[in-house]
């Protein structure tokens, strides 16, 4: 388990060499790269009551993004959210809530951390009947090789910066991600990188650069044909 270390204010990992979020705030980019980036509120309000939402996310880190996306997916529709997020190095339940102590919805973070035991490689849980999450404690090419092809609507590629860590923006790993999103569906992250652009336009993927958020110029989305 690693533990979180603050610098100036923002959460930093000692494993990585990186902070987690941008100084911005981490709610603030998670709507705006992620959210927003992949156009989740208008497809969740497109969806009815029965229908089922996919969306991976490489890198849980702190659980920002899928807190966010919680909520504002639950503002939106009555359609179920089945959230797939792979983490590596997970910390402890006091950092996470250390991290979140403004977060809104205080019971949102006390149900998830409850539920989430990460001695287990592989974890369901359910936070009710809408929202769940699939927590991947693994490897990122291991935990998506578990994944079904063809079954991920939204893609959040949020994972250190890839001259901290390489393997998790590699060729093979575009590859899996596009064997494990459906057709047309959508990807969206902060990183702008040349390499992570080829890497996935190679795997099969269609990127474009997008103004980006804060003090980063640019940031990337994409989709599958």
């Amino acid at each position: 388990m690693t533990q979180l270390i603050w610098r100036d204010g923002l959460p930093y990992s000692e494993t990585y060499d990186d902070i987690y979020h941008a100084r911005a705030g981490a709610y603030a980019q998670a709507e705006a790269v992620f959210i927003s980036g992949n156009d989740i509120i208008a497809r969740a309000q497109a969806l009815g009551p029965g229908d089922e939402f996919q969306i991976l996310e490489t890198g849980f880190g702190l659980g920002s993004n899928f807190l966010q996306t919680c909520l504002a997916w639950s503002h939106s529709t009555q359609a179920r959210l089945c959230f797939t997020s792979i983490e590596k190095h997970p910390l402890a339940s006091s950092d996470y809530q250390q991290a979140h102590q403004l977060f809104p919805h205080q019971d949102l973070l006390n149900s998830l951390l409850e539920k989430l035991d990460l001695r287990l490689t592989d974890t369901l849980i359910h936070l009710n009947s809408q929202l769940s999450l699939r927590y991947l404690h693994a490897d990122v090419l291991w935990a998506l090789s578990k994944i079904s092809s063809g079954s991920i609507d939204v893609l959040y590629l949020d994972g250190f910066a890839p001259s901290k860590n390489p393997h998790m923006w590699s060729l093979p790993v575009c590859q899996e991600l596009f064997r494990v999103a459906k057709p047309q569906a959508s990807l969206a992250t902060w990183c702008v990188a040349s390499l992570v652009r080829q890497n996935l336009s190679e795997a099969g993927f269609v990127v474009q650069k997008v103004a980006g958020f804060a003090d980063k110029k640019e940031m990337l989305t994409g989709i599958k044909p």
